[in-house]
C-alpha cells in the first residue's frame, strides 16, 4: 500500500492489523463562555493518523454543541500515535476519538 497525498484518504480502523495507540494525549481548553453558562457536551473527531503515528487532519463527525468542536479540533491536532500496522509496514489510517466536555 502506498502513502497517501492529499487527495487519497486512508483506510478506515479496522482495516489495519495493528491499530494505532496514543502516545501523547492533549486535553482541550474549555470556553470560558460553556464554562459560564454551565455548558457540557461531547464532540466526535475523525483523525488521519500517518504512517510516522502524526496527524494529518481532522474532522468533526459529531458534536452535541458547536461551542466545542474548535477546542476539540486543536486538542487532536497535538496528539501523537505509535503507526497503525498492515502486513508489517506503518500506514495511514482514520481512527474516531471522542472528547466529553463536563463541568467539576
Amino acid at each position: 500500500m502506498s502513502a497517501p497525498n492529499d487527495q487519497t484518504s486512508p483506510s478506515d480502523i479496522g482495516l489495519s492489523e495493528k491499530a494505532p495507540v496514543i502516545v501523547k494525549r492533549a486535553h482541550p481548553i474549555y470556553p470560558d463562555s460553556a464554562r459560564k453558562a454551565r455548558l457540557e457536551g461531547e464532540v466526535w473527531v475523525k483523525i488521519w493518523v500517518t504512517q510516522n503515528g502524526g496527524v494529518k487532519k481532522v474532522l468533526v463527525t459529531k458534536s452535541s454543541a458547536s461551542i466545542f468542536n474548535q477546542p476539540a479540533i486543536d486538542a487532536a491536532w497535538k496528539f501523537v500515535f505509535t503507526p497503525a500496522i498492515l502486513d508489517g509496514k506503518p500506514i495511514d489510517v482514520w481512527v474516531v476519538f471522542p472528547f466529553h466536555f463536563r463541568l467539576k
